[in-house]
């Protein structure tokens, strides 16, 4: 079975994961397919790419967007949030953000990984949540993939906004800190889409309920 997923869902959130299904079901080979298509506005439809004719087996989607997709079986996985993060040891050299002065002294990474600019994190609306007045945050590099943000953010060389379900792992850990508990919602959410003429195949069904118990969402199938 092939998965197509967007490539920070893929590498941050599925693949960590994907050794629990495989030893629930040993004799499945997964073939996972990673490409920024699997983003709303970038590329083809949901439904194009479930329905490549060079596909052999059965193939689900992760979807990142606002989860419209006529014709094909959809269930939310995520609803995230964005916060902020960095590494320790940029925390440590700039001390804690208190004062405007603290926040004028950080640099600041911005997200491009979505194609509608209404729809990406905005650190304007961040600083509004968090009370915080009188920052420009213009600045700073800009990255047209969330992978890449984290690894700026992981190499200390600024604050990101990064979706929680992507970082939770890393702030566990320590490998990353959240300075502030302010959380900005996404306005594009995760969704495991199904062509409706695959949605009762064993395998798929299976995986569906094992995605959707990692993501702790309650097993509803719906058809747009």
């Amino acid at each position: 079975m092939t998965i197509h997923a967007p490539p920070s869902f893929a590498q941050r959130w599925l693949v960590p994961r994907l050794s629990r299904f495989n030893s629930l079901h040993p004799d499945v080979e997964l073939r996972l397919a990673s490409d920024v298509c699997n983003i709303d506005g970038l590329g083809r439809s949901a439904e194009g790419l479930l329905t490549d004719p060079r596909e052999a087996g059965s193939a689900v989607a992760v979807r990142f967007g606002l989860g419209d997709y006529p014709g094909l079986c959809r269930d939310v996985l995520l609803a995230p949030a964005y916060v902020l993060v960095c590494s320790p040891a940029l925390l440590a050299r700039t001390g804690p953000l208190a004062t405007p002065t603290d926040w004028g002294r950080q640099v600041f990474i911005h997200d491009e990984s979505i194609p509608d600019e209404a729809m990406r994190p905005s650190w304007a609306e961040w600083f509004r949540l968090a009370g915080v007045a009188n920052v420009d945050a213009s600045r700073g590099p800009r990255f047209s993939s969330a992978v890449l943000v984290l690894e700026a953010a992981m190499g200390g060389q600024g604050l990101a906004l990064a979706l929680w379900p992507l970082v939770e792992a890393d702030v566990r850990s320590g490998r990353l800190v959240m300075p502030v508990a302010t959380m900005l919602p996404s306005r594009y959410v995760y969704s495991l889409v199904v062509p409706e003429a695959l949605a009762g195949r064993t395998l798929v069904r299976d995986f569906r309920a094992w995605l959707l118990a990692e993501a702790e969402v309650p097993a509803a199938l719906t058809t747009p």
